[in-house]
């Protein structure tokens, strides 16, 4: 029987170096019985694909090398051409090399183009292995839950995906040949233009006239619409860098870890366990105002002021309103949010009463009134501390910058935003907040704040901050959060005047603490790369459920699967009716 098992391991192992694909398939078939179990299964399978991937690496590297090095190679491009081609793959490389795995036909030219442009032996090693784990992971997840026979679908849907990459790749290929003509093209014809309308100004309307008319609308238009750039499309620049890349894409690899944490654990709700004294421990659903109330009892120096505005009307609410800002010497602006949010969502800066009139009546969950701190600093100090410890730690630091534009007297708030060069990655959102002054000139000098949230999602730029930590602050964010009863690890978004105060742990106010699933966001800075900010994420969950599983031992039952479903179905429909974040 041993070697029996053995024998089919050795054949999916060297079938990987024929066909990964059919090697993964046959592997997972070991799902539904045969000679081996399926722990071997896979365990041949990622050797085999792994060892495949190192070989053809080894091999471009070591002979490709010399042949790039080559005279008849130097006749195509020159030196300084492969320099930056080089430079190109060590910034974008290992994105490249992950997503090459899942898009059939890229592999090969891929791998090749790692050895000859000398890729990190391990930093090729790492992310080939990671996303063979994922691939090979993910097809044994459709035979686990779909049966066997998802492998006639799974082939059917291979054969095509080949087919719908080319295709998306020759329109993305037809759309910037077309936009770069385009652009020729109004260049040119404005040149044609000025060159044979007649200087003379005071002529009656004919022939000239509208020469004339369009080479002066050329002229006019903002300097990035009449200069042909040599700029990629806006998708193709947010998926080239991955802080803007689609939530349900970045997070998949965090999906599969947070999968082994599961099995390690034995429990997929441990993390609820993180923070006994908050509600699924800060997973979902929790109440904002339960938070921050308990911050207000034990540390009332450090924190807004929030209150909740009952009523059942849209009407009883305004009212309640106006007599919270009374009672309480709240000014306008001040901050409406959900009770229950994530990412921001529905948070708005007050400036009037009627939009306090228009918000009331879009959301229909409970909403908190809280007081707005100026700032104009805010950062995210994400904390933690195991139940045994007597000390906490601070994890990390995110130094939020609030993104703005500048006014020229010329151009109008959307030309502003499309013309700059991270602002245009999400120009959607930005134009959305600002429907209404879209068009609006700006004068020559003034700034227009593009965002007043503290979220990336809403497009505040992130930072790791670090350079703020301190002793001192430490020492004072661990006093407040052993205050707080049954709170171990989460980040605290915070608000400021000035760094040297906020360094010495003074002068600062807490506007929001989030639990168990909060981020170390400063991964988000830009200057970090993809490999860095999965890193941190993995510590952080590996904290989470560490400490999650400590509090059990200790008899804080986590949150059942189900409770936990109810909650993120009660929590996405009332999100639904959240307007647009400031």
């Amino acid at each position: 029987m041993i070697a029996q098992a053995l024998l089919a391991s050795t054949a999916i192992v060297l079938l990987s170096f024929v066909s990964e694909d059919a090697a993964t398939i046959s592997s997972a078939l070991s799902m539904f019985g045969g000679p081996i179990s399926w722990p071997l299964g896979f365990a041949a399978c990622f050797a085999g694909i792994w060892l495949g991937d190192l070989g053809l690496y080894s091999l471009a590297r070591c002979f490709g090398k010399p042949i790039l090095q080559s005279q008849w190679i130097a006749r195509f491009a020159d030196a300084t051409a492969i320099e930056r081609c080089q430079k190109k793959f060590d910034e974008r490389g290992s994105l490249v090399l992950l997503a090459s795995r899942f898009v059939p036909g890229t592999r090969l030219p891929t791998y090749v183009a790692a050895g000859l442009l000398s890729m990190p032996v391990g930093r090729f090693a790492i992310i080939t292995a990671l996303a063979a784990l994922l691939w090979i992971g993910g097809v044994f997840a459709i035979a686990k839950f779909l049966g066997s026979q998802a492998f006639l679908w799974f082939s059917i849907f291979q054969g095509k995906i080949a087919a719908i990459v080319f295709i998306t790749l020759v329109l993305a290929g037809m759309v910037f040949a077309f936009r770069k003509s385009g652009y020729a093209l109004a260049f040119c014809s404005a040149a044609l233009l000025r060159r044979f309308h007649s200087p003379v100004t005071n002529q009656r309307p004919g022939i000239h006239s509208a020469p004339m008319f369009f080479s002066r609308a050329c002229l006019k238009a903002p300097e990035h619409w009449r200069t042909p750039k040599r700029q990629a499309p806006i998708f193709i620049q947010r998926l080239t860098r991955w802080e803007f890349w689609p939530a349900w894409l970045f997070y998949i690899p965090v999906g599969v870890y947070y999968a082994l944490l599961a099995a390690r654990y034995r429990s997929l709700s441990v993390p609820t366990s993180a923070n006994p004294g908050i509600a699924t421990g800060g997973f979902v659903g929790e109440s904002k105002l339960e938070i921050l109330d308990q911050l207000r009892r034990r540390c009332p120096r450090f924190t807004a002021d929030a209150f909740l505005v009952e009523g059942q009307t849209t009407s009883e609410r305004l009212l309640n309103l106006n007599r919270l800002c009374r009672q309480h010497e709240i000014t306008l602006p001040f901050i409406l949010k959900p009770d229950v949010g994530q990412r921001g969502k529905g948070v708005k800066l007050i400036r009037s009463m009627r939009a306090a009139l228009d918000y009331f009546e879009a959301v229909d969950a409970p909403v908190i009134v809280q007081r707005y701190v100026i700032g104009p600093c805010e950062v995210g100090v994400f904390y933690y501390r195991f139940p045994e410890e007597s000390r906490g730690h601070i994890f990390a630091i995110t130094e939020k910058i609030f993104p703005t534009i500048t006014g020229d007297g010329i151009h109008t708030v959307e030309e502003l935003i499309r013309a700059d060069d991270r602002a245009a990655l999400i120009a959607v959102t930005y134009l959305r907040r600002f429907a209404s002054r879209r068009d609006e000139i700006l004068a020559l000098g003034e700034n227009l704040k593009l965002v007043e949230t503290g979220n990336h999602a809403q497009g505040c730029v992130f930072r790791d901050g670090m350079h703020l930590h301190t002793e001192a602050l430490s020492r004072v964010i661990d006093e407040i959060s052993q205050k707080l009863t049954g709170f171990f690890i989460g980040r605290y978004d915070i608000r400021y005047e000035n760094d040297e105060h906020f360094k010495q742990g003074r002068n600062f106010q807490i506007v929001e603490l989030n639990g168990a699933t909060s981020e170390a966001t400063s991964i988000y800075d830009a200057r970090n790369s993809l490999f860095s900010a999965y890193r941190t994420l993995f510590r952080q969950w590996r904290l989470v459920f560490a400490i999650g599983a400590a509090n059990k031992t200790k008899g804080h039952a986590p949150s059942s699967i189900t409770s936990l479903w109810l909650n993120w179905r009660q929590y996405s429909a009332a999100a639904l009716s959240y307007p647009l974040a400031d």
